[in-house]
């Protein structure tokens, strides 16, 4: 019954976080280059702090970062969510969405604080799976959101259909000039399910329902802003 009612709660937290995810504003313009590496280090600190009291039931959510308005949007719904609910939470990410290591660090951090469980937004599909592989062994229930990992371990995952989504922007860019010309691709990352997916269902919708059109390049932003413009 209490694995039960602990696993209830998660999937609140992570339903939450993907609504007032859904209904964050627009991006607002970008800062300065210099601005956002100030940010981003305070926003993600080294240290997610010292583990809770045994009693209390505490879940760190792990990010694929604080880069963008997005994440901040999450955390905020993370934090309603374990208010709503009586958690404690931690919220954390790597400084950009490229650090899977950071990630991996972060992940291992929260693991060693023993935590009820863990929401985790992979960076790479395979590279937590020996730290959930551990979580599971020692009976810590995961939830991804957003992006999910190459194991049935998680319990759920809160995410787009991507495929479907990439499909749809296929489509609409075919509309836009005509069903026929050249476009080229640029992807957010090649390493997370939501990059791998976006790009896919892109190219396959292009490729099955809009022949006229050429694929002239596809190219990564590893996401980053810069990088990308």
């Amino acid at each position: 019954m209490k694995r039960t009612n602990l696993l209830t709660l998660m999937l609140g937290l992570v339903l939450v976080i993907a609504l007032v995810a859904g209904c964050a504003a627009p991006a607002a313009p970008a800062a300065p280059a210099a601005d956002e590496g100030a940010a981003a280090e305070e926003a993600a600190p080294a240290e997610a702090g010292e583990a809770p009291a045994a009693d209390a039931i505490y879940i760190p959510v792990i990010s694929k970062g604080f880069q963008h308005q997005f994440w901040q949007a999450v955390e905020s719904g993370a934090q309603q969510a374990a208010d709503d609910l009586g958690v404690e939470i931690t919220f954390e990410g790597p400084e950009t969405e490229a650090m899977v290591d950071r990630q991996i660090e972060m992940l291992q951090a929260a693991l060693a604080k023993d935590p009820s469980a863990i929401c985790f937004a992979a960076l790479d599909t395979q590279a937590a799976i020996p730290l959930l592989e551990e979580a599971n062994s020692r009976g810590i229930p995961i939830v991804g959101f957003d992006s999910g990992v190459d194991s049935d371990i998680p319990v759920a995952t809160a995410a787009t259909d991507n495929v479907a989504a990439a499909a749809l922007a296929a489509d609409k860019m075919a509309e836009l000039i005509g069903d026929e010309g050249k476009v080229a691709v640029l992807v957010h990352d090649q390493t997370s399910r939501t990059g791998i997916d976006r790009r896919d269902g892109f190219l396959n919708q292009m490729a099955e329902a809009h022949p006229n059109i050429e694929i002239v390049n596809v190219d990564y932003g590893a996401g980053d802003q810069l990088k990308s413009t």
